[in-house]
């Protein structure tokens, strides 16, 4: 039997509606592939093919290392994104399979990031491109201790804390790298910075009493 409380309710469906309305009312840059002309070949073949966006008035481009000439070339291909012709010879299948898959991986990584800050630079797009997956994280890859220091600048840059929390916060993160560095707790680089750290739950009250 359903319930009542489990049939959505005008609201509810209105709400859905909202959110589902503006992410397709969000603008979403999507990547094709050009050829750019070559002054000389060491292939033979007369053009490079690029992945190519533009987005903020600004063109984006990849070499993606291959090569063709422009007769063997459709950019129509593929929903207009461009592929090789038949005429390119026996390759010319794998080829567009592997421009699909990454394209295809490109643009859901884009997508993904808008979702997640709500726009992307044109530099940001260039580092997913390069395959930095770090920008689509929620930290973007920022180590951990500079990550909680920044914050206490931030706070105090607001208004919200004084000087002197500020600096206080600042010196028991520097003791908690310390004290992570002396037990050879968590992964640190070649300038001791602290890469990764997992603290069972357990751990958590006499973490805070050596720092503190």
């Amino acid at each position: 039997m359903i319930l009542r409380s489990q049939i959505p309710t005008f609201v509810d469906l209105l709400v859905f509606d909202f959110f589902i309305m503006a992410r397709q009312a969000k603008s979403y840059p999507k990547g094709k592939y050009i050829l750019r002309a070559l002054r000389q070949s060491k292939t033979g073949r007369s053009n490079a093919v690029y992945l190519y966006y533009y987005w903020q008035k600004r063109q984006i481009r990849k070499a993606m290392d291959l090569f063709v000439d422009e007769k063997d070339w459709n950019p129509n291909a593929e929903n207009n994104t461009g592929g090789f012709r038949p005429s390119y010879g026996q390759e010319y299948v794998k080829y567009n399979t592997y421009l699909q898959k990454f394209l295809r991986e490109v643009d859901n990584k884009i997508v993904s990031y808008i979702d997640m800050h709500g726009d992307i630079s044109p530099e940001t797009i260039l580092e997913i491109i390069d395959g930095n997956d770090k920008v689509l994280r929620q930290d973007q890859g920022i180590e951990f201790l500079d990550f909680a220091k920044q914050r206490f600048v931030d706070r105090y840059n607001s208004g919200l804390i004084g000087v002197s929390s500020r600096e206080n916060g600042i010196s028991y993160i520097n003791q908690f790298a310390r004290f992570l560095m002396s037990e050879h707790r968590g992964s640190h680089g070649p300038k001791n910075e602290l890469l990764y750290h997992y603290c069972p739950r357990k751990s958590v009250n006499n973490l805070e009493r050596d720092i503190l």
